[in-house]
């Protein structure tokens, strides 16, 4: 008798724990997904919804239904938490307590963020083999990045910097970061002047005369960067190549494509792409950005500007990855220094020294960290955005070696 009722106190014990630990399980679930019970209990009202669909209309074209009905739950339970009847009417800084825009709303925020996101995939499905990025996530992830960690959550079952770990929560990520440093930088907040450029100026060559290069390695160049037909400017587009067949004859290498494609000699390459692909990304990359905020946001930019930055900013490379002068500045860095500079700094060099304007030559030598200790062009700011995203997404992406 007392061993069954040992068995039965055991078990009766057993069940508890069994139980506690089912409600612990719950519970954590409640919180990493940030799902409230309630809240996915109940359907989005019909009105809220059409208001949504009519301010974020980008929300209608997710095809995974469930994923869809949390977005607008999400965006649903922030206008209720906020006392706010539509989009329209929540604030358009970055975070509560920051600088709004001057004019616009938060839908022409989100919906900007989105343009950008879906730009930059388009453009990495069309060129990078082995890319794939699921598009209902790329627009669910960015049409909720400025919602509240538990509303995010609610839709990505996970918080935003978890999501950077996968494509497009990196996509999301960098299309934000290109919104609000564009913001920024084009005196789109309260409180900053009129932004007043001569972007239609036309360019003043460094050098008049053109600098003689290598025939065979410029026309190795003008194969690597058929985007550079885009150019307007014919004599800005000569001097480009001549840049890129100037600075590759200083080196051990005959075309961009020889070089590694990586953003620093010993950061990961790419598995199947090249130096030359990144490079006409970047170009691809940065007029789209130039273009959102062109079209919505009124800003000017001299579009010859921005593709022959985007085509120059790594032009200074030949130099940092020439296996010859790597091993020379390994033997002894303390009287080379290692690298003796970087290809920002070259890339400067070589633009003055073919004779570009100054304002292009800025480009690669501002666009990496180097431009952190002046103050980047708004055209040299939009590259080194396009730069950066190009490397991330492309790392999240799985195309980067190990």
């Amino acid at each position: 008798m007392n061993t069954l009722l040992r068995q039965y106190r055991a078990g009766k014990q057993v069940s508890r724990y069994c139980i506690m630990f089912l409600l612990l399980i719950w519970s954590i679930s409640q919180v990493y997904y940030g799902v409230p019970a309630q809240g996915m209990a109940q359907n989005v009202d019909e009105g809220i919804r059409r208001l949504i669909i009519k301010s974020l209309p980008e929300v209608d074209l997710i095809k995974n239904k469930d994923l869809k009905e949390r977005v607008y739950k999400a965006w649903a339970l922030t206008l209720s938490k906020g006392g706010y009847k539509r989009i329209e009417d929540m604030p358009t800084s970055m975070e509560p307590g920051s600088t709004p825009l001057k004019k616009g709303t938060r839908a022409d925020i989100v919906c900007s963020m989105v343009r950008i996101a879906l730009a930059f995939t388009k453009d990495m499905e069309d060129n990078l083999a082995d890319f794939e990025a699921d598009m209902d996530k790329v627009r669910a992830a960015t049409l909720c990045y400025s919602l509240d960690t538990p509303e995010f959550k609610l839709v990505m079952g996970v918080d935003k910097q978890a999501l950077s770990g996968t494509t497009h929560g990196q996509i999301a990520r960098r299309a934000d970061m290109a919104f609000w440093t564009m913001a920024n930088f084009g005196c789109l907040l309260e409180g900053a002047g009129e932004l007043s450029l001569p972007v239609e100026a036309p360019f003043v060559m460094w050098e008049k005369e053109r600098k003689q290069v290598d025939e065979t390695t410029r026309k190795g160049v003008i194969k690597s960067l058929p985007e550079a037909t885009m150019l307007k400017d014919q004599e800005l587009r000569e001097r480009l190549y001549d840049a890129w067949a100037f600075s590759l004859s200083k080196s051990s290498f005959n075309r961009i494509e020889d070089m590694r494609g990586s953003g620093s000699p010993d950061s990961p390459a790419l598995k199947q792409s090249t130096q030359a692909d990144h490079i006409r990304a970047v170009a691809r990359l940065a007029v789209a950005i130039a273009e959102e905020f062109e079209e919505h946001f009124g800003l000017r930019f001299n579009r010859d500007e921005v593709i022959a930055g985007g085509l120059l900013h790594d032009v200074g490379k030949p130099f940092e990855f020439d296996p010859e002068n790597r091993k020379r500045w390994q033997a002894n860095p303390r009287i080379t220094g290692y690298p003796t500079m970087r290809h920002s700094v070259y890339g400067a060099y070589i633009a003055l020294a073919v004779g570009l304007p100054e304002r292009i030559a800025h480009i690669p030598g501002a666009h990496s960290r180097e431009g952190q200790f002046i103050e980047r062009s708004m055209v040299c700011e939009i590259i080194g955005q396009a730069d950066h995203a190009y490397w991330d997404i492309t790392d999240r992406a799985g195309l980067l070696q190990k």
